[in-house]
């Protein structure tokens, strides 16, 4: 008797109301199941919803009528929203949807007025939005695509309302249609100004460094031009002149405006430090563009390093002039503040743990010095072989013309500061033969280096430089995460420490504090190009 009630009629009904939290949660039943749901009926009575959930997902898999499938789906997606299973309440709730469009059972209506409160959890779980998207691709209902937009709407998700309403705007929509996403189109458009995320750059566009800040700036422009993203995601530039104290200034009050959901800066090394803390005690996400003072990590989970710290591009070429080039005699020139300092004293320890000598050290400021004959006079009395200079494209530029006007005969090294594009227009043949390092790729002509050149050259009639490259990569990571629904600072936060190192138009990107395999190598200049140089060269 027990066994013809579980394969009967009455089985669907036991499995589904065991499961179910309310009576508004019960479900007709049209047709028997098998003998297979005895299992699934014991299980529901003890209560084992692990159990239950197999048994369902088991139902669906197997052979039968779309309406105990559209039933099975509609349980397990209750199921799910219970347990707060965001991701795998949405799969089964669209699956019942996309079985349902055409019966329009008693489940329908529930489970459309299911899908926006489905898909807002999902958000708030922080499921990515191309995870979303691509469930939803199953829906093509017009009009039930028009009420989650306006649901999510309503709940000022409006980054994934745009671009719904963007893809209905490429289907053929009859007048009724057209008319309600033509209203919907507007309401997303004031709630997108509204709440809109901005990201901002604190970087000099006027006094001594404006051609690197400017250039950055422009990079990041372009990252913002060339996405789905454009007109979603606001760029704020701020500029911190040359005075590292308007940096970290500009760093607090960024982090005190609500729609600001990362900040890409500062370039000075000096403001690292003070733009770190700002940042941390704000709960802002900071992108530092360039090498700066190893350790900025210690401030917090919201300092981001973009680049390989500069102690290991320094050790780097050190390891190579020694072990490559047989050199054992050196001299560093370096700029007077925390960056410079901290890449002499990585090249140095790298020269001594290898057996070299360091003959002479001198330092200059970068702020004030364009005349380096005391520092290369100096170095020329200790006949070194190679010379190590970890500067910006400007001091490098005048460095190498008082090198060779004052006939100091020795091998130049330095880090990334010599590929700019700068240093080699204006160094000529000075510059030919300098061993540097630098982030891995930037040397490849890959296919996304060269679009990135032509369309940089094409909008701005200029050449791109490293800051332009690392200002696209960087702003490209923020308008990534938004476009994966990242829109608040602590989900653009989590977007960003879960990116491992990535091949961008600048190099390996990585977060990383510590040097990070294969993300270093050694280029020089040749015949006016920066190309790879081979280390069994």
């Amino acid at each position: 008797m027990i066994r013809q009630f579980l394969a009967g009629p009455s089985a669907l009904l036991v499995l589904l109301l065991a499961c179910a939290s309310t009576t508004a949660d019960r479900l007709p039943v049209g047709e028997a199941y098998s003998d297979t749901l005895q299992l699934a009926v014991r299980l529901s009575e003890e209560r084992d919803l692990d159990g239950c959930v197999q048994e369902l997902q088991r139902i669906v898999a197997l052979p039968s009528s779309p309406m105990v499938k559209i039933q099975a789906y509609w349980r397990l997606y209750l199921v799910h929203r219970d347990r707060g299973e965001s991701l795998d309440a949405l799969q089964a709730l669209v699956s019942c949807l996309e079985r349902d469009a055409a019966h329009r059972s008693s489940i329908y209506g529930r489970a459309r007025s299911s899908l926006g409160p489905a898909v807002v959890d999902a958000l708030a779980a922080d499921i990515s939005w191309a995870t979303i998207s691509n469930l939803l691709g199953g829906i093509e209902e017009v009009e039930l695509t028009l009420d989650l937009v306006s649901y999510l709407t309503e709940n000022e998700d409006c980054y994934p309302a745009s671009i719904l309403l963007g893809k209905l705007a490429r289907q053929g929509l009859d007048a009724g249609d057209e008319q309600r996403r033509t209203r919907l189109a507007k309401k997303v458009m004031r709630c997108m100004e509204k709440t809109r995320p901005t990201l901002a750059l604190v970087v000099p566009l006027t006094g001594d460094y404006a051609e690197y800040g400017s250039n950055l700036a422009r990079g990041a422009e372009l990252a913002l031009l060339d996405s789905a993203s454009a007109g979603t995601l606001i760029l704020e530039k701020i500029d911190s002149g040359s005075d590292p104290v308007e940096a970290t200034l500009a760093m607090s009050r960024l982090a005190r405006s609500p729609h600001v959901i990362a900040v890409i800066g500062p370039l000075q090394s000096r403001a690292a430090t003070g733009a770190a803390m700002a940042v941390t005690q704000g709960e802002l996400p900071n992108l530092v563009p360039l090498p700066a003072p190893q350790g900025l990590s210690r401030f917090g989970k919201w300092v981001f390093q973009s680049a390989v710290p500069i102690q290991a591009e320094a050790r780097t070429v050190a390891k190579y002039a020694m072990i490559h080039g047989g050199i054992s005699r050196f001299a560093i020139l370096y700029p007077s503040h925390a960056t410079g300092e901290r890449a002499m004293d990585a090249f140095k320890s790298q020269v001594y743990d290898l057996g070299g000598e360091v003959v002479a050290i001198e330092r200059y400021s970068e702020d004030r010095d364009t005349d380096f004959r005391t520092q290369i006079v100096n170095i020329k009395r200790a006949s070194p072989q190679a010379l190590f200079v970890p500067g910006q494209p400007r001091e490098l530029i005048q460095i190498a013309r008082q090198v060779a006007f004052y006939e100091l005969e020795c091998q130049l090294l330095g880090t990334d500061g010599w590929s700019s594009t700068e240093v080699i227009a204006r160094g000529g043949r000075l510059v030919e033969g300098v061993i540097f390092s630098d982030l891995a790729g930037m040397e490849k002509n890959t296919y996304a280096v060269d679009i990135f050149r032509a369309t940089y050259q094409e909008r701005f009639a200029r050449d791109p430089d490293h800051y332009a490259y690392i200002g696209f990569d960087l702003a490209s990571c923020v308008r990534k995460a938004v476009e994966n629904g990242r829109t608040t600072r602590d989900g653009l936060r989590r977007y960003l420490e879960g990116l491992g190192p990535i091949m961008r138009v600048s190099g390996v990107l990585s977060w990383r504090d510590e040097d990070t395999p294969g993300a270093i190598q050694l280029l020089t200049i040749a015949d006016g190009l920066v190309v790879p140089l081979p280390m069994g060269s």
